[in-house]
């Protein structure tokens, strides 16, 4: 199946967004019944797409933020990344609260000096900003997972191994390197990314931007776990990798001549 806009998303970001366009649709469905002067149906409808939104939130988009953006705060606040997802959770939080607070009062659970009688202009602002914090939600989306276009870059040394970090993966997953051997990590995500050893001490780098490399040569045999600390976590979770030291002789050939893998510009 073609991809023309070559988004790779993880199957977990794809069914959030699916999930959030969603509750879009359902919050139009509840505003037209309102329209239609339906409005048992259109208070449980929209109340149903204000705890679905809220869940959603509360069990993927919180942490995702926490992991991918509250870092870069307000450092890199210029960079698209970071301007975008920033600005989306800002809205997206208010659209949260205040739908919240519009569906209590409908449901006549908040004390009455609390509540309102007109709900029109609640009602639509509420909309407004749902529809405007899904709309950034799907940008954000296609800033972080809209594959980069890549450049050619210069062959790797002798012994020495490219691995591209795209798609919020390592790429690849698990690498055999022979002794000696030299891995270079180079982030060609929109998103920065850092590789840390899973046990804290054998090798850790600074955080990655867009195009940024980090280098590490292996002098030891054994089997070396490593992970991105905004993105995964310790014993292969998420983004996450393992490079594996083998004598030279038990190197398999991609390990002893690396090919030229394309680098994102940054």
């Amino acid at each position: 199946m073609s991809n023309p806009l070559d988004i790779q998303a993880p199957l977990a970001a794809t069914v959030s967004l699916v999930l959030s366009l969603l509750v879009a649709l359902l919050l139009t469905v509840g505003a037209l019944l309102a329209r239609a002067r339906r409005y048992t149906a259109h208070r449980w409808v929209q109340t149903f797409a204000v705890a679905l939104n809220l869940a959603l939130v509360l069990a993927v988009m919180v942490g995702s933020f926490g992991r991918s953006v509250a870092p870069g705060i307000p450092e890199q606040l210029p960079e698209p990344f970071y301007a975008i997802a920033a600005t989306h959770g800002i809205v997206g939080l208010v659209a949260v609260l205040f739908g919240l607070f519009v569906a209590l009062v409908g449901h006549e659970v908040l004390p009455p000096r609390l509540r309102f009688q007109n709900y029109k202009p609640f009602m639509r602002g509420a909309y407004v900003l749902y529809m405007l914090a899904t709309a950034m939600g799907a940008g954000v989306f296609l800033v972080w997972y809209r594959a980069p276009q890549p450049t050619s870059a210069a062959a790797p040394a002798a012994n020495e191994l490219v691995v591209p970090l795209v798609n919020f993966n390592f790429a690849p997953r698990e690498l055999v390197v022979p002794l000696g051997a030299t891995v270079v990590w180079v982030n060609q995500d929109g998103a920065p990314h850092n590789v840390v050893a899973d046990d804290g001490a054998g090798f850790r780098s600074e955080l990655l931007k867009t195009g940024n490399r980090y280098t590490n040569t292996f002098g030891a045999l054994g089997t070396f776990p490593y992970f991105c600390e905004l993105h995964g976590a310790a014993g292969g979770v998420d983004m996450a990798g393992v490079i594996r030291v083998v004598p030279a002789d038990q190197a398999p050939p991609s390990a002893a001549a690396p090919s030229v893998l394309p680098v994102a510009s940054p």
